[in-house]
Order: structure tokens, then C-alpha cells, then sequence
């Protein structure tokens, strides 16, 4: 129903058929979904450095899980170089005999969704810190 009040009539095909069954299907996988993300929220809050990671700037509630999740016990990284390895944020080497390159590409050798992680806390961080800073609330009119 639309919210003129009237009802849209769609043919009796087969397409339409294949619709309905898709739009349940998404639905469902839409409850699924949710119902996971919960469990996952529920069981990161047990963690004793949920809160720590939470608190970093840019993080907050919906990066805290996948972060954790992707890097998984800090404590295998011995030294910082190893974390960022991981995440395969390291700059490439691109020398050969006397060239020395001025601009250095990340390897991205390690785990991408790590690195889609950190990728989306910076720009939700470069956001905030753009906002509160220059940006100006305009009040509908």
C-alpha cells in the first residue's frame, strides 16, 4: 500500500512471482542479520579491551567489533612494525640499484578487512573533527 491509500495490482507471472519470494528472502536474511550482529555486540562487550577500542577516536560502537574481530589478540604482535604488517599498511619497497622512489605505495599484504576497517574509522574521524570544527547546523525552514 502506497500512501495515497491505493493498492498496486502486479501481473501474475512468474517474475513477479520470483519478486515476492526475493523480497522474502531479503527480509529474512535481514532479521538473520541482525540477529547476528546483536550476538556479536554481546559477546566483543565481554571483551576487556572492547572499551579501550571503542574509545579510540573514529572507532566508536559499529567499528569497535569488526576491529577486534580482525586483529584478534593484540599480544601475537610483538612489536608495532607486526600490526601494521598485518594490515598491510606498510610502505613497499621501490628501489633497484640507484632509483629511489619518492612515493611509496602501501604493500596491502595483509588482511583487507582489516584494512576496510581502519580506512572507514579514519574517514568517519576526518568527518567529525571536519564538522565540529567548520561545519554550520541550518535549521529547516
Amino acid at each position: 500500500m502506497d500512501s495515497m491509500g491505493h493498492i498496486t495490482a502486479l501481473p501474475r507471472n512468474s517474475n513477479t512471482k520470483l519478486r515476492i519470494t526475493t523480497a522474502k528472502a531479503l527480509t529474512s536474511a535481514k532479521a538473520a542479520l541482525a540477529g547476528l550482529r546483536t550476538e556479536m555486540d554481546r559477546l566483543a562487550r565481554q571483551l576487556p579491551e572492547h572499551e579501550t577500542v571503542r574509545a579510540m577516536y573514529g572507532v566508536g560502537e559499529t567499528g569497535a567489533v569488526p576491529l577486534m574481530a580482525e586483529i584478534g589478540d593484540v599480544r601475537r604482535f610483538s612489536k608495532r612494525s607486526y600490526i601494521v604488517s598485518f594490515a598491510g599498511v606498510d610502505p613497499a619497497v621501490d628501489e633497484s640499484g640507484k632509483h629511489v622512489s619518492r612515493s611509496k605505495p602501501t604493500t596491502k599484504r595483509g588482511s583487507p578487512h582489516l584494512r576496510r576497517t581502519l580506512y572507514l574509522s579514519s574517514q568517519s574521524s576526518s568527518l567529525t573533527s571536519r564538522c565540529t570544527s567548520s561545519c554550520v547546523s541550518i535549521a529547516p525552514v
